[in-house]
Formats: structure tokens, sequence, C-alpha cells
């Protein structure tokens, strides 16, 4: 390597605070940020997406609006469900106190009225446990959901 080459390799390496653009710095860009909450962005964002792929905006339309049906649908499912199981359970305790009833009945003709008393009491107690067991936690339930509306509100 020649001492001219060198020099020249030796002045392209220098460190920048020795010159004077690493004291003078000016701004080379700007950063923009925006936000939006929601399935569709902003009218004129969405309208950009047009410029971008062939019908974006109407794409997009498509997708919330399959989207909402679809959560739409998955919730009448749900409280489908629910009325259900409600019905079953409804249906099924009736059968289980009126067969206590029944079979205490039978006993207490039977001269046996202790055992036909417990066995008539045993699935009505039951039964009366697990509604008001049900209605407890239902109402703590409302009282969570509640007090999560609340905070959410406030922030």
């Amino acid at each position: 390597m020649s001492k001219q080459t060198h020099e020249k390799t030796q002045n392209a390496i220098t460190p920048l605070t020795n010159t004077k653009e690493a004291v003078e710095s000016k701004p080379t860009g700007q950063l923009t940020m925006a936000a939006f909450s929601g399935p569709l962005p902003p009218p004129a964002i969405l309208a950009q997406y047009n410029e971008i792929i062939e019908n974006g905006a109407e794409r997009i339309l498509h997708m919330a609006e399959k989207q909402s049906a679809h959560r739409e649908e998955m919730e009448k499912r749900v409280v489908r469900g629910n009325v259900l199981n409600q019905t079953l359970g409804t249906i099924f305790a009736f059968v289980i106190v009126m067969t206590g009833f029944a079979c205490g009945t039978w006993l207490i003709y039977l001269n046996k009225s202790a055992a036909g008393l417990g066995t008539i009491l045993t699935p009505l107690c039951g039964i009366c446990g697990v509604f008001f067991y049900s209605k407890n936690a239902q109402r703590k339930e409302r009282e969570s959901k509640a007090k999560s509306l609340e905070a959410r509100s406030k922030s």
C-alpha cells in the first residue's frame, strides 16, 4: 500500500466528532402515528387500501361483515345452549323430586315413616341447595361484570 493511499484511508476513518457536521444536526424525517379502534379503519385510510389492493376497501368491509355475522351466530349458539341446559336442568330436577316423593310416599305407606320422610326431603333439599347456590353464583358474576364495566368506563 502506498503512502498516499494510506493517508486517504486514515482521512476517511477520522471520527465525525472532529467535524462541524457532527455538532450541527438537522431533522431528516418525520414520524407520524395514527391509531384507531374497531373493526374498520377510518374512511380516509380505508380509501387508501383501494390504491394498494384492487377493491381493497370492499374486501375489508366484506371481511368485517363476515366476522360480525360469525360472532352473532356464535352468540346465538351460546344463548340456545344455555336455554337448553336450563330447560333440561328443570326437567331433571322435577323428575328427581317426583321420584323422591313417590318413593317416600311408598315407604310411608309401608309403615316406614322415617325412611319415607328422609326419601322425600333429601332430593327436595338437594334441589333447593343447588338453586340457592346457582343464584348466589349468578349474583357474584353480575357484580363482577358491573365492576369490570365501571372500571373500563373510567379509563
